[in-house]
């Protein structure tokens, strides 16, 4: 399997370090020992190089959207459905960028950093 991908930053610089800062402190705020709380960390990172490569909005099914992570070298591997849904379900609680749209499908929420009016890029704070 070939390694991870070297990371691309393809936004303005304010940005990527907003974008940076807010996931670190999401993942400060994830529970320990928590079903789904490990990889909900793993998926921060990959939440992370996605954003600052300026992918467009993913939505989708949990298993889809996890496949187009890894397919895209973000991902390691694809988690247990549980895990899974358990991890989208603590990062919902916790950042705009992750979005519940129904009962089984979700949203990657990366358009939002580029509307000034979102509640992500409100989350951000001021950026210069």
């Amino acid at each position: 399997m070939p390694g991870p991908r070297e990371r691309r930053v393809r936004i303005k610089p304010a940005l990527a370090a907003a974008i940076t800062q807010h996931l670190a402190s999401v993942a400060a705020e994830l529970p320990a020992g928590v079903l789904g709380a490990a990889f909900a960390a793993e998926l921060l990172r990959a939440l992370e190089a996605a954003a600052l490569g300026d992918h467009p909005t993913l939505t989708g099914k949990t298993i889809e959207l996890f496949s187009r992570l890894h397919k895209r070298g973000f991902l390691a591997s694809v988690p247990a459905d549980q895990a899974g849904r358990a991890a989208l379900k603590l990062l919902a609680e916790r950042t705009p960028l992750v979005r519940r749209l129904h009962y089984r499908r979700w949203c990657f929420a990366f358009g939002d950093l580029h509307n000034p009016t979102s509640a992500l890029h409100a989350r951000l704070g001021p950026i210069e």
